[in-house]
């Protein structure tokens, strides 16, 4: 067995150093969306036309596996979603109490809900995981 050119390719050693190489080369990470909530149109409707997020192109972004919802701050009585919303994650911060969630529903991915506060989801629901609840 050679380690140099065989009929114009190269084999051997290289070839199987080159394939070792590549194998060991780690996978690229997905890249996480998170938008804030804002309620920059005034309209307390979660879609993905109006400018209520800051993060992204400030509308929402359907993607279960990359966008994530944060609520910083204190909501209203009556939140409208849009049906056919999805997202990885929704996190409500200490702080961001008051937010009943109403209308359509919510496909969440595997971030699933984190509660660091009440909220009520008053949704249909298309995709349920478990709720973290941060002990304190």
């Amino acid at each position: 067995m050679g380690y140099g050119r065989a009929g114009g390719r190269f084999s051997g050693l290289p070839a199987v150093a080159g394939m070792v190489l590549l194998a060991a080369m780690p996978a690229r990470a997905q890249t996480v969306s998170v938008y804030t909530w804002m309620n920059y149109a005034g309209d307390w409707a979660w879609n993905t036309t109006s400018i209520d997020w800051a993060g992204g192109s400030g509308a929402w972004t359907n993607d279960t596996a990359q966008s994530q919802a944060v609520f910083n701050t204190a909501g209203t009585s009556s939140f409208t979603v849009s049906p056919g919303i999805q997202a990885n994650a929704i996190t409500l911060s200490a702080g961001a109490s008051g937010y009943t969630f109403n209308g359509g529903d919510i496909t969440l991915g595997s971030g699933g809900i984190t509660a660091n506060e009440t909220a009520t989801f008053a949704t249909h629901r298309a995709s349920c995981l478990p709720v973290n609840q941060p002990r304190g």
